[in-house]
């Protein structure tokens, strides 16, 4: 089972993390088994990755995975905002930029999931944007439902 968790983890620059909590449970038939990893990044105190992987033990097989890569440094919030605000103007306008996670892919450590928002609670149209840094392009603007 370390095996499978160990290629799922990953860290932004690709160091060990500070401090990581790895917690999990089985079914009462060990069919399935559900492993939590949480890390916090040397470089970011108040920010950690987790990723919740959910396995089918006959099979060895990932059968969910929920990952919130948040562990990255701080100074690269504004470089990856003003980066989509150069690329896609229009689908942002006077949103703000509320959360930033980075992509395992397609290149680890430069690929980011953005979310945008006007900030005003209920009924605030998010807008979720895909940016690969590396390649300076924008892989996908998507509006949210308001409250999601």
């Amino acid at each position: 089972m370390a095996d499978i968790v160990a290629s799922r983890v990953w860290t932004y620059d690709g160091q060990p993390y500070r401090q990581i909590r790895i917690t999990g449970e089985c079914d009462e038939a060990a069919v399935t088994c559900t492993i939590s990893v949480v890390g916090e990044p040397a470089f970011a105190a108040m920010s950690t990755d987790e990723v919740h992987l959910t396995l089918a033990m006959a099979t060895r097989e990932v059968r969910d995975a929920l990952l919130v890569l948040i562990g990255f440094p701080a100074a690269r919030w504004d470089e990856v905002d003003a980066a989509v605000r150069a690329l896609v103007p229009n689908e942002i306008g006077d949103r703000s930029l509320r959360l930033v996670s980075w992509l395992p892919e397609p290149a680890a450590g430069d690929a980011f999931l953005l979310r945008y928002s006007h900030g005003t609670g209920e009924g605030d149209q998010q807008v979720e944007i895909e940016l690969d840094r590396a390649a300076n392009v924008v892989h996908s603007v998507t509006p949210l439902e308001a409250g999601s």
